[in-house]
C-alpha cells in the first residue's frame, strides 16, 4: 500500500472548521487552537435543542422584574428550543474557553425578553444584568439560582463555591463523581479572586466546600492549551480510532495505482472514507461486529474489491459509499446547533407559565 497517501490531522482540521463555517461561525485568521479542539470546545458550550426535566433548589430567590424573563428560558427549556442565544456574546466565539464551565461545570444564562437586533450582539436575547446559573445536563437541567452579575457588582460570581454547595445540598449525585476522598492534609483555602488567576493559567485547583467536601473540577478542568479535559479526552478518542483505521488501510490488500493522494470526507468512530478525485476513487474502512472491512469503489464501476467479503447488498452499499460522500455526514459528537434556531427564535409568550 506504499502508493495510497493522505493527512489524516490535517483533513480531519479542515473538515472541523468547515463544519463551524457551515453553522455560522466565522473563523479567524489566528486560532489558539486546532479546527478540532475548537468544535470540540464548541460543542462543550453551546446547548443542545432538546426537551429537559427542570429541577429547582429548595431555596431560590426570583427578583419580581425578571420573573417573566426566567419564565420565558424556563419554557424553552422544557420545550426543547434554543437557549444559547441566551448565552454570553462570548458563544460566537469559537477561541474562546469558558473557564466557569470548566472548572464547575455550569452555564450561565442571560434572562432577557426580547432579541437585540444591531450591534455586535445582534440575534443574542438583551442582557439585563440578572442571569440563571444552572447545570445542564442532556434530559435534566438543574437550576442553581438567579444573581445580578456585572463588573462593579458581584464581579466573582464565577469563582463562588456557594454555587457548587447549592448543587451538592440539593443534588448531591451531580458531584459525586467529582469528590475527592481520601486526601489528607488539603486545608488552605482559596480566594475566590486567585480561582480567576488560576483558572487564567489553566491550572486545576481542587474545590473546598463548607462541609469539609473536596471536589475535583465538576466541569473537567483544563488541560495545558486551556481546553477542557473532557474534550480532550474525546478528541484522542477518536483520532486514536482514526489512526487504527489508517493502519487497518495500509494494511488490507487493496490495489491503488501508484502516488495516489486521498483526501478524508468522512469520518466517525466507525468509519474512516477516502476520496482520491483523479482517479475517481473512494476508500472506506466500516466497523463490522467483529472486524473491520475496508471497501475499494470507484464512481461508476461499482465496488472492485473490498476485504474481509461483506454479506450485503450491492446496491445498499453503494448508498452508504455515496452518502458519506460529504462533510455534513453524522459524526461521533452531537448535532451541531447553530446559535439561533429561527424556528424556535419567538415564543408565544401567551404560552410562558
Amino acid at each position: 500500500m506504499e502508493n495510497i497517501q493522505f493527512s489524516l490531522e490535517k483533513d480531519v482540521n479542515d473538515i472541523f472548521l468547515q463544519k463551524l463555517r457551515k453553522a455560522g461561525f466565522k473563523i479567524p485568521n489566528k486560532l489558539n487552537i486546532s479546527g478540532f479542539e475548537c468544535y470540540a470546545n464548541m460543542m462543550f458550550r453551546l446547548v443542545e435543542p432538546r426537551p429537559r426535566t427542570i429541577h429547582l433548589p429548595q431555596k431560590i430567590k426570583i427578583p419580581a422584574e425578571h420573573l417573566r424573563g426566567i419564565n420565558l428560558i424556563l419554557k424553552k427549556f422544557k420545550m426543547g428550543a434554543n437557549v444559547n442565544s441566551h448565552q454570553s456574546r462570548h458563544i460566537k466565539n469559537i477561541n474562546f474557553l469558558d473557564a466557569f464551565l470548566q472548572d464547575f461545570g455550569f452555564h450561565h444564562f442571560h434572562l432577557g425578553e426580547k432579541y437585540q437586533s444591531t450591534g455586535k450582539d445582534r440575534d443574542l436575547i438583551v442582557r439585563t444584568g440578572y442571569e440563571i446559573i444552572a447545570k445542564v445536563d442532556v434530559n435534566d437541567v438543574y437550576i442553581i439560582g438567579v444573581y445580578k452579575h456585572s463588573k462593579k457588582e458581584n464581579c466573582h460570581l464565577w469563582a463562588k463555591t456557594e454555587l457548587l454547595e447549592i448543587c451538592y445540598e440539593n443534588w448531591p449525585h451531580l458531584l459525586d463523581a467529582y469528590v475527592v476522598r481520601g486526601v489528607l492534609g488539603n486545608d488552605k483555602e482559596i480566594s475566590e479572586e486567585d480561582r480567576i488567576k488560576l483558572r487564567g493559567a489553566y491550572i486545576n485547583v481542587p474545590i473546598k466546600l463548607k462541609n469539609g467536601v473536596l471536589l475535583f473540577s465538576p466541569g473537567g478542568g483544563f488541560t495545558g492549551n486551556g481546553i477542557s479535559i473532557n474534550m480532550r479526552r474525546e478528541i484522542n478518542k477518536l483520532m486514536n480510532k482514526l489512526y487504527v483505521f489508517k493502519k487497518q488501510i495500509f494494511e488490507s490488500s487493496i490495489e491503488i495505482p501508484g502516488n495516489s493522494f486521498f483526501k478524508v470526507i468522512s469520518f466517525d468512530m466507525e468509519h474512516l472514507c477516502l476520496v482520491e478525485d483523479k482517479q475517481r476513487t473512494v476508500i472506506l474502512i466500516k466497523e463490522g461486529k467483529n472486524t473491520s472491512h475496508v471497501i475499494k469503489f470507484n464512481f461508476g464501476h461499482g465496488i472492485i474489491k473490498y476485504m474481509p467479503p461483506l454479506h450485503a447488498n450491492l446496491n445498499k452499499t453503494t448508498e452508504t459509499i455515496l452518502s458519506l460522500y460529504t462533510i455534513s455526514s453524522p459524526h461521533f459528537l452531537s448535532p451541531f446547533p447553530s446559535i439561533i434556531n429561527t424556528e424556535n427564535k419567538y415564543i408565544d409568550k401567551n404560552q410562558i407559565p
